[in-house]
């Protein structure tokens, strides 16, 4: 999974017979108290084999260009600004995906199955949808199965739509691991790096889809033809930002991005503003 608490919101169910945890990404540029709780909360983890790779995050959440953003090898394609303001994330994020590749690689060899994000990233996140490119790189050399989660939001759904010709039938359904899921939470919240809504309830079951083989060469089924799914459906109400708004947030994430690469201290100043 691509983030600290990812583990427990996408596959709670499949938790406590995993073989193995990996989290992928660590740090949060500008964030050192949220990383370092990050760092306390993962040893904490009563779980088997959790390994985290410790990928600095490349702050690529919200860049791409939602409702309908472009697919590229590494992920999907980020906001393209004026002044080349982009260019420090985007580099990041392209470097991300080759550590991941390679650093999975090591990790995946002799594995048979595989549970990860699925192609349009749940709710609709970057680097959710990075690690499930990572994985299926990997995949193609090593042959394992992947097993992708059932959870989609409303940012998310267009997307969703265009990958799920790549989906074989669902796993029969799977209880969550409510229990599970407080526990870890209440470890996440308090080293202060939970994610999510801190009144997050599990739904009842949950399904896992299987990645058909090839499934990158197989042709989009016809728009007119039906497909049942079965997904647990989050409810944003995500209206997309007009494109003046979405610029001056871009460059406003960009600009911060390039300041605490350069200057950490100036994260810490303000993750303490923003913490008060």
């Amino acid at each position: 999974m691509a983030h600290p608490d990812d583990e427990v919101l996408w596959a709670s169910s499949v938790l406590a017979s995993a073989g193995r945890v990996i989290l992928c990404f660590g740090d949060s540029p500008g964030r050192p108290a949220f990383s370092e709780g990050r760092r306390r909360a993962v040893d904490a983890l009563p779980l088997n084999g959790v390994e985290t790779l410790e990928i600095v995050e490349a702050s690529a959440f919200d860049q791409a260009s939602w409702p309908i953003p472009q697919d590229t090898p590494e992920g999907l394609a980020l906001r393209k600004l004026p002044f080349n303001l982009h260019g420090a994330g985007l580099t990041a994020y392209r470097e991300n995906f080759e550590t991941l590749c390679r650093l999975l690689e090591d990790r995946l060899a002799e594995v048979a199955d595989v549970v990860t994000h699925n192609p349009w990233g749940e709710y609709g996140h970057e680097d959710h949808v990075q690690v499930f490119r990572a994985v299926e790189t990997v995949q193609r050399k090593l042959g394992f199965r992947i097993w992708v989660s059932c959870y989609v939001s409303d940012k998310a759904v267009i997307l969703m739509q265009r990958h799920l010709y790549r989906l074989g039938q669902p796993s029969a359904p799977l209880g969550t691991d409510k229990a599970l899921g407080d526990e870890l939470r209440q470890i996440y919240t308090e080293n202060g790096c939970w994610t999510w809504p801190q009144a997050y309830i599990w739904p009842d079951q949950e399904w896992f889809y299987p990645l058909l083989p090839n499934s990158t060469e197989a042709p989009p089924v016809s728009p007119c033809q039906v497909q049942s799914v079965h997904m647990n459906m989050i409810r944003f109400e995500f209206k997309p930002l007009g494109r003046i708004a979405g610029f001056i947030k871009s460059s406003l994430r960009h600009v911060k991005y390039r300041l605490v690469r350069r200057s950490p201290g100036f994260g810490r100043v303000l993750e303490s503003i923003r913490n008060e």
